[in-house]
């Protein structure tokens, strides 16, 4: 199931991906459909429950077997159940890279491989809901590692954005005495 859920939650962010690529093109206008209106606030909304969803769902079997990095390897393991017979059965293209290719997606792959792991150790440190406010400081992690290694600098009023979820972030953390280290993983 969590990863039933998880890989749902990744072909909805995939769809609204498409769906506000599509949105861009310069068509002729034309009456726009439910889904050509409301499809990325769907999208997005779906995507958030099926991820709470996967968080619970995480949460319960690592109560029912407390090894996080072992839950986090097998849940990996598992994806190749998922995308090996799409392939095999030609229902999704086998994605073909060069050398050049791969290895130009491997940091990438491997800060995702990082922070699924990190995510399921926070978990099983702490209360789902803890974790969620943790995972809230995203976005200032990311323009601190965009600034790190990319060199970018952002408009002030993005950094200024920040503020409100340093402050939320830092008051959650300080209100949760029963969080250990982990949790910000």
């Amino acid at each position: 199931v969590s990863l039933a859920l998880a890989a749902a939650g990744a072909a909805t962010a995939a769809t609204a991906l498409r769906a506000v690529t599509a949105a861009g093109s310069s068509e002729p206008a034309k009456e726009k459909s439910f889904m050509e209106k409301f499809g990325v606030v769907i999208y997005i909304g779906l995507w958030y429950v099926l991820n709470i969803g996967y968080n619970i769902y995480n949460k319960q079997s690592l109560i029912a077997y407390p090894f996080p990095w072992a839950c986090a390897l097998w849940q990996m393991v598992f994806g190749w159940f998922i995308f090996v017979p799409l392939w095999l059965l030609r229902i999704r293209k086998v994605p073909k890279l060069s050398m050049k290719q791969a290895l130009l997606l491997s940091p990438s792959a491997l800060a995702h491989l990082a922070t699924h792991v990190g995510a399921v150790v926070a978990f099983a440190a702490g209360a789902v809901s803890f974790g969620h406010i943790v995972k809230a400081s995203e976005p200032v992690v990311s323009s601190i590692l965009n600034f790190t290694f990319l060199g970018e600098v952002c408009p002030w009023q993005v950094y200024a954005s920040l503020l409100p979820i340093i402050g939320g972030v830092g008051l959650a953390s300080a209100s949760e005495l029963s969080s250990r280290l982990p949790v910000f993983a």
